[in-house]
């Protein structure tokens, strides 16, 4: 890895937005005003899933840095494929949630294309 630390810099910090987005479901959802059963349900099981995709791409991007022997081009690979998805979140983030009016909403785009950005840079071999 060219640089360890901002592959950990990137991971923890979406492992965090992640935890973030699990322990603000109820907050996010009561928030959303008067939704009928099923939407509620559709809107608890979206934040829910975005949360632990954001949680599981920052536990691999660790588990490929901290288990893989230094100069296993498959690490690199590992967080550079993560960083892509990381970057389809953030385009799809961009094009509904941060047109909204909340503010979480708007700052996702930011947080996750910063992680992509660290995780990406970070996988590059000099």
């Amino acid at each position: 890895m060219a640089n360890p630390s901002l592959l950990f810099m990137g991971a923890i910090g979406i492992i965090a937005w992640g935890l973030a987005h699990l322990f603000a479901t109820k907050p996010v959802i009561t928030g959303m005003g008067d939704l009928d059963r099923d939407h509620e349900r559709i809107l608890i099981m979206e934040w829910i899933s975005g949360g632990f995709f954001l949680c599981f791409i920052g536990v691999v991007v660790l588990l490929a840095v901290l288990l893989v022997r230094p100069g296993d081009h498959s690490s690199a690979a590992i967080c550079q494929a993560s960083a892509i998805a990381l970057l389809v979140h953030t385009v799809i983030s961009l094009m509904s949630g941060a047109q909204t009016n909340l503010l979480p909403l708007k700052i996702c785009p930011l947080v996750t294309g910063v992680a992509a950005a660290l995780i990406f840079f970070g996988s590059l071999h000099p």
